[in-house]
């Protein structure tokens, strides 16, 4: 039989999975249409690239350019053997530097393929352009502001030491500025490249705060149509503003974020649009930011997905609840009615269902004591007594259904 440790390592590595699957899903079908846009990766050998790189440093045409663009996403040895061919880096440094509008942003693209390698290729490449790129984000063309997010995105997903020397090239201000921008797709980059560079705890968010980011985005949170995939990028800044060490004052904007993906919640139909919102709110609620005004519209769905047909709907939201169970401001009598409307009537449902709700109480009963020994109803000990009785229930739902018996008790 399992030990109760081994239980709720399963559960986490369960719900860790399940939302990793569905944001590099996400995330990759991102980094290919935008490096690549209309074209097709090219079929060549190595050898092929390395003839292609040399003809390119005598001609260097946009069709060359795109050629090898093409074909870099292939992987990192495709990568390396356009950066040893001898002066096709610096022809591309030339590029962006000149100003031949339709070379920069094949340029660009190139580039955005080129730093998806190992570091040794990506750092090679981030010395040699980034300052150009950061310099198109402060320009006035969007095609080129949108590329170069894209690519600085890529670039500072790599590791600490690229994050550090794009930081010092100015990168934290030209990207929040560009959220203010009227072209959609600007934005979207940008906050892909921030989601890239904000996930890492060697990034301090507090820059960025005072950089009006809380602000921005709560202008952004607003869009009738936004996309799943930025919703998906939010809740890695989420996750981050929510859970940043130190004195921390929620600001106004902050809590309209919270407020506004919540109500949210009730008006979407689209799966993917309410996944990526329910994890916004997950890693919302690792912070402060919950108040009554939050809490309302997001418990007048939990029901309603909990017993959604959608799996990843289902785990993610057990996880929201789990982070809301836990903090201290919820209110006393939601988690009563969770317990009552939702909680209860799972106990007596298929066994995941069992096991989500058994992990839930436990949660309450550790952490807010008050609930767990005065307002519990006796239904509830009905449904383990039942549940504890059964010979069909598995070994995890026994266990966690004899812990939170001795944790009421």
């Amino acid at each position: 039989m399992e030990s109760v440790p081994e239980i709720r390592k399963k559960l986490r590595e369960k719900l860790h999975d399940a939302r990793n699957d569905q944001k590099w899903n996400i995330l990759g079908k991102k980094r290919a249409t935008l490096a690549e846009e209309e074209v097709q990766e090219e079929d060549i050998s190595l050898t092929k690239l390395k003839e292609v790189c040399l003809h390119f440093k005598k001609s260097q045409s946009v069709t060359l350019i795109q050629q090898i663009k093409r074909t870099v996403v292939k992987g990192d040895d495709f990568i390396q053997v356009f950066l040893r061919v001898d002066g096709c880096l610096q022809i591309l440094t030339k590029h962006l530097s000149g100003n031949d509008t339709q070379l920069q942003l094949e340029t660009a693209g190139c580039v955005t393929n080129l730093v998806t390698g190992s570091h040794k290729s990506t750092f090679m490449v981030l010395k040699a352009t980034a300052a150009y790129l950061i310099t198109f984000l402060h320009g006035s063309n969007p095609l080129l502001q949108d590329q170069a997010a894209w690519a600085l995105g890529n670039m500072a997903a790599d590791c600490q030491q690229c994050r550090k020397y794009l930081k010092n090239q100015g990168l934290e201000a030209a990207l929040v500025s560009l959220l203010t921008s009227t072209h959609t797709s600007v934005v979207e980059s940008c906050i892909f490249a921030l989601s890239s560079y904000t996930k890492w705890k060697d990034v301090s968010i507090r820059n960025l705060v005072d950089l009006d980011l809380v602000k921005l985005i709560s202008d952004i949170i607003t869009w009738p149509d936004i996309k799943p995939r930025i919703l998906t990028d939010f809740s890695e800044i989420m996750l981050r503003l929510g859970s940043e060490e130190g004195p921390w004052e929620l600001t106004s904007h902050w809590q309209l974020i919270g407020q506004t993906l919540a109500k949210r919640l009730n008006e979407v139909s689209d799966i993917d649009v309410t996944l990526a919102i329910l994890r916004c709110l997950t890693n919302m609620v690792v912070g402060d930011v919950s108040d009554e005004a939050f809490y309302l519209p997001v418990h007048s769905c939990i029901t309603k997905m909990l017993h959604s047909d959608v799996k990843l709907l289902r785990l993610e939201c057990v996880r929201l609840l789990g982070n809301t169970v836990a903090k201290p401001n919820c209110p006393v009598f939601r988690l009563v009615e969770l317990i009552n409307s939702v909680m209860v009537p799972m106990l007596n449902s298929h066994e995941e269902a069992k096991i989500q709700a058994l992990f839930l109480l436990n949660i309450i009963a550790n952490h807010r004591r008050e609930i767990a020994q005065t307002l519990v109803p006796q239904l509830l000990f009905e449904s383990l007594n039942s549940i504890q009785q059964s010979p069909t229930s598995s070994s995890e739902v026994l266990i966690l259904a004899r812990m939170l018996t001795a944790n009421l008790l």
